[in-house]
């Protein structure tokens, strides 16, 4: 009787020792939210558990020059910006820009050659031509095909070049225009990620524009969600939820900017080998990659592709990617890289500690209960008379290691 006495206080032990570490365990986060306009677009930051010093007004006091930064420094929009003042200069002269310039356009070279000309930052007198750039027509309508061809002579990713220590940028024709849109903002999500770790966070989520980048986990001790929007605007919930942490989001689509005319929609996704808008029937592109650069330009390059040129293109640059390709009829179908699937399992990553404790306290549990049973083992009755009546074969009763008597045999 003593013994079951200890097995129950035990027990009773052994859950209250789990329920206080499980509490412990899942105590409130902090969360501190930043919010503001960049890049002609919004940025929102969520902090999860943000030192003391570092309240709402120090972040944003860290996190506000560094955007500020990025915007005088690749905007086209600004008539100042370090890109507005290289897109003015003279052919053949090597321009002084910062680093910030000289390294997204330095992404976008390479960017260039892993899509094979899908993605082209020199297609700005194009993508003024069909008024999807800063400068806006009066009245929409398609461009001439002479325009078009006009427009293409002055582009080339080849007839820029660039130079570090110092930050250099040169271009070999005087009518080059550069045009970030498809690769900046992801640029500015990697380096405000950047600056939140220099300060110390570990668990936040960056959104500028709709591109996305993680670190550890959000209040509730989980994986990040992002929720990939539908082309629909009469289905309100997201098509898909992905789980991050540490990785970067980025999608593309041309459900959003475009304009008719004669009945004909044009997106401002321009295909900088033909210059005209993109004819592909992929109308949303999301790559989940380490870097919100290479993954902001990546999704824009797979909006030129046919949907097997774009799974191809996340395979060979080691991404996840989820497609939405639209039938002739309207009606949408989904496409994904196997890596893709990995990201829409929630992962329960705060168990594991719970698991553990719950291993070692029923071990306590079953090695304590042994220790008293073996030590009372020859001063009490066997209570488990009608198992060894049945278990005639046997000398011992097994459940308490107790003798059994010569009348139960």
């Amino acid at each position: 009787m003593k013994a079951r006495h200890s097995l129950a206080f035990l027990l009773v032990t052994g859950v209250a020792a789990l329920a206080l570490f499980g509490c412990n365990s899942q105590k409130r986060a902090t969360v501190t939210k930043l919010v503001g306009s960049t890049m002609g677009t919004t940025f929102q930051a969520t902090v999860i558990d943000a030192p003391v010093h570092l309240d709402k007004a120090t972040l944003l006091e860290q996190v506000r020059p560094e955007l500020d930064d990025l915007e005088n420094s690749l905007s086209t929009y600004k008539k100042d910006s370090q890109l507005s003042l290289f897109n003015r200069a003279e052919a053949g002269q090597w321009i002084s820009v910062d680093h910030q310039l000289a390294q997204v356009v330095h992404e976008a070279k390479e960017i260039a050659k892993k899509t094979e000309g899908r993605f082209d930052v020199t297609i700005g007198p194009v993508v003024n031509l069909w008024s999807f750039g800063p400068e806006k027509a009066d009245q929409l309508a398609p461009p001439t095909d002479e325009q078009i061809r006009d427009a293409l002579s002055q582009t080339g990713i080849d007839k820029v070049d660039v130079r570090f220590k110092p930050n250099l940028l040169k271009k070999t024709d005087p009518d080059l225009y550069i045009d970030l849109s498809g690769i900046a903002k992801g640029y500015a999500v990697d380096r405000l990620d950047a600056r939140l770790e220099e300060i110390g966070l570990t668990d936040y989520y960056i959104e500028i524009g709709g591109e996305v980048r993680t670190r550890g986990l959000n209040q509730d001790g989980q994986r990040w969600r992002v929720g990939i929007e539908s082309p629909d605007p009469s289905r309100p919930a997201p098509v898909k939820i992905v789980h991050i942490s540490g990785e970067a989001v980025a999608t593309s689509g041309s459900y959003r900017n475009f304009f008719l005319s004669d009945g004909q929609q044009y997106s401002h996704i321009i295909d900088p080998r033909t210059g005209r808008p993109t004819e592909s029937t992929i109308v949303s592109a999301t790559v989940i990659g380490s870097n919100c650069t290479e993954a902001d330009a990546l999704a824009t390059a797979m909006m030129i592709a046919t949907p097997e040129q774009a799974l191809a293109m996340a395979v060979e640059n080691k991404v996840a990617a989820f497609l939405l390709v639209q039938a002739k009829d309207g009606t949408l179908s989904e496409r994904s890289t196997a890596g893709f699937k990995k990201y829409l399992a929630a992962k329960t990553s705060n168990l594991l500690p719970t698991i553990l404790a719950t291993i070692v306290i029923f071990a306590l549990a079953m090695l304590m209960l042994y220790w008293v049973v073996r030590r009372r083992g020859g001063q009490h009755e066997c209570s488990c008379k009608k198992a060894a009546s049945i278990m005639k074969e046997v000398s011992r009763c097994e459940s308490c290691t107790c003798p059994e008597e010569e009348g139960q045999r």
